[in-house]
């Protein structure tokens, strides 16, 4: 005899259901979703939360900023990124209403891998120790659902954000050459692993 279930029994059947197909399970879901919170850098107080849609066109001002005057990714590549909210997070920090930093990563569960997509800081902001905390965040997150490397791609001309990563241990996996749309710079590889007994 089928046991009848109740709407709310139905859309957590559906929900579960759904979440198997894409591959997400709740661990993931909880990491992935994350409440907005004040936080202490360098003695100077900041406002960290997940990045919205209406956050769009302060992120490519922030992109205008720290890549003269380009924009890497398109308002309508971010739109994409900011729907998926199973495997992707997105972190903005402002401080005083201004968004001044942010960062984008990819989870991908197959290859447990969480990609960072973009990081940026204004360069009035830049030395603070707010890149470094964004990346630790992901880092974190990664930890937490239980992923085994966070990677990230950097133009092999960036020696000083090369250096940022390798202090929070990241190594070179090698260089993808002509890598970056427009100017074809060459990109270094880098990963760190994560290893079980830090999780």
């Amino acid at each position: 005899m089928l046991k009848k279930l109740t709407k709310e029994q139905l859309h957590k059947k559906f929900k579960q259901l759904f979440n198997n197909i894409i591959g997400v399970n709740e661990q993931q879901q909880a990491a992935m979703a994350m409440k907005a919170y004040q936080v202490k850098i360098n003695d100077e107080m900041y406002y960290v939360g997940r990045a919205q849609v209406s956050d769009i066109d302060e992120i490519l001002d922030i992109e205008r900023a720290v890549y003269d005057g380009a924009t890497p990714w398109n308002k309508q590549a971010f739109t994409s990124e900011l729907h998926r909210k199973h495997d992707r997070l997105y972190l903005v920090i402002r401080k005083d209403d201004q968004l001044i930093a942010f960062i984008g990563s990819s989870y991908s569960r197959g290859t447990q891998d969480m990609h960072i997509t973009n990081v940026a800081v204004l360069p009035v902001w830049q030395r603070r120790g707010i890149g470094s905390f964004l990346l630790n965040v992901i880092i974190d997150k990664a930890r937490q659902i239980h992923a085994t490397q966070v990677s990230l791609e950097v133009r092999v001309s960036n020696t000083k954000a090369q250096r940022v990563y390798s202090d929070l241990g990241f190594e070179s996996l090698g260089v993808s050459a002509g890598y970056y749309f427009g100017d074809h710079e060459d990109a270094l590889k880098m990963a760190l692993k994560l290893s079980e007994d830090k999780k």
